[in-house]
C-alpha cells in the first residue's frame, strides 16, 4: 500500500512539474536538494552493512540487500546531479538579471 501511495504522489508531482505548477516545482527542488545526503547515507550502508530490518524487507521483496542499496546510491546520485544542474542554471539566470 505504501508503494501505491508513493507512486500516486510521484505521478501527481511529475504532472505538476511538467505543467510548471507553482506548488510542484519547489517541492521537486527541495526533494532533489536532499539527494546528496541520501546518497551519502546509502553509500555508508554499503560500507558498514545494510541494517537487518532493511535487509529483511529487501529480501522479502526478492532483492539482494546490497543490490537494493546500490540502486539507491545510483538513484540518489542522479538526483544530486539534477539538483546541481538546476542550481547552476538558476544562478546563471539570476546573475544575468542583475
Amino acid at each position: 500500500m505504501t508503494f501505491v501511495a508513493v507512486a500516486v504522489a510521484g505521478t501527481a508531482l511529475a504532472v505538476g512539474v511538467l505543467r510548471a505548477a507553482r506548488w510542484a516545482v519547489p517541492i521537486a527542488v527541495a526533494g532533489l536538494a536532499a539527494q546528496p545526503v541520501i546518497a551519502l547515507a546509502a553509500a555508508w550502508q554499503l560500507y558498514a552493512g545494510v541494517p537487518a530490518a532493511k535487509a529483511d524487507e529487501l529480501r522479502r521483496l526478492g532483492i539482494r540487500p546490497e543490490f537494493g542499496v546500490a540502486v539507491n546510491v545510483a538513484y540518489s546520485a542522479l538526483g544530486a546531479a539534477v539538483f546541481a544542474w538546476l542550481a547552476v542554471r538558476w544562478r546563471r539566470r539570476n546573475r544575468g538579471a542583475q
